[in-house]
């Protein structure tokens, strides 16, 4: 096998201007933004309720436990798994989701 660099093919596009892509794109943003704010709003929500500093750390503490129940051991056995199994498993997942979004917009 040799180590060929191809060129570019003329049509290649920027991702930019590709809109499926601006469209996951700014939606994650938004998912990120929104995320992240909630992070910080809710403890000083309870702060501003209940002036108690430690309630307001108990609920920022608490908002740590889905990543560390999850996330933590899902990288763990991603990282076991191969990564084509790995692929496809969330693929189908993905799938699945996308189906229910659709049948629940379809009952609206």
């Amino acid at each position: 096998m040799t180590d060929e660099v191809l060129p570019l093919a003329a049509s290649a596009r920027p991702l930019w201007r590709n809109g499926d892509f601006v469209l996951l794109w700014s939606g994650q943003a938004v998912s990120t933004l929104g995320s992240t704010v909630s992070t910080l709003a809710l403890p000083l929500f309870v702060l501003a309720l209940t002036h108690s500093a430690a309630q307001a750390g108990f609920i920022a503490a608490t908002q740590a436990i889905p990543y560390l129940v999850l996330a933590l051991p899902a990288g763990s056995c991603t990282t076991r798994a191969t990564r084509t199994s790995a692929a496809s498993s969330v693929n189908a997942r993905n799938v699945h989701a996308r189906r229910d979004q659709r049948s629940a917009t379809a009952a609206v």
